[in-house]
């Protein structure tokens, strides 16, 4: 990336983004001169009566075993999540066991730094729509002072600019006609933790017409995988 011209390429390139993963891809890119590795983005949603999920929506451009916890809803009473939810000011951490964040709740994150990611940066959102989230940027390093100080005068830019083209991705994606079929299928995927096996034994479409109705629901939304059209499906609101 352009280092005079940053902030013009990351409009560019999330301008040319056509999915929330693309978008935190685009993001991880803008963050990683500041020395981030990990760039997601998540909410919470009501989960469904007879679904075993915590109904946790996350994006992330790059998949591991933390992030797996954070989308599994298992640091949702970690200090981060918990400042993001009473406040609009962001918050950053260095990763080290000798400051606020860490004694607040020491077991927690000191599980969390075991898993390679220590410094980072987080900050709440809200949608159009008024779902809320969070943005968050992670090291596998833990940053200097003077590192993350540097890095904070950018992150609220780039948290911003990404959730800018995130609503603009889900009022654009909204204009595609989704039928009550399509609607009934994504629940049905939701409530079977995306099997499609479960979804054909609990339902009489046959399997011709299910596979047409993916394919179709994956250039609606720009997904490449069932997992991730749930995902989009819950970000978008279509599944209550």
């Amino acid at each position: 990336m352009n280092t005079n011209n940053w902030k013009l390429d990351l409009f560019s390139a999330l301008d040319s983004a056509h999915s929330v993963k693309t978008v935190m891809d685009v993001s991880l890119d803008a963050v990683r001169p500041f020395g981030f590795d990990f760039c997601g983005w998540r909410t919470n949603t009501q989960p469904a009566k007879n679904n075993n999920s915590n109904g946790v929506v996350a994006f992330n451009a790059i998949e591991d075993k933390a992030l797996e916890k954070i989308a599994n809803g298992d640091c949702d009473y970690a200090p981060v999540p918990r400042h993001c939810a009473i406040s609009q000011a962001p918050i950053s951490w260095r990763g080290t066991t000798d400051e606020d964040l860490f004694f607040q709740a020491p077991e927690v994150l000191e599980e969390y730094y075991g898993t390679g990611h220590h410094s980072g940066w987080a900050i709440s959102t809200s949608a159009h729509d008024g779902q809320k989230g969070i943005f968050f940027v992670e090291s596998r390093s833990i940053l200097s002072p003077d590192e993350m100080w540097h890095a904070e005068q950018h992150m609220q830019w780039v948290s911003a600019a990404a959730y800018i083209r995130m609503d603009e991705l889900k009022k654009s994606s909204l204009d595609h006609y989704i039928s009550p079929d399509e609607i009934a299928l994504l629940r049905k995927l939701y409530w079977h933790n995306a099997s499609i096996k479960n979804v054909m034994a609990d339902s009489s479409i046959n399997a011709i017409k299910l596979f047409s109705m993916l394919d179709d629901l994956r250039k609606k939304f720009g997904c490449d995988s069932v997992h991730a059209l749930v995902v989009h499906a819950l970000f978008l609101g279509l599944i209550d």
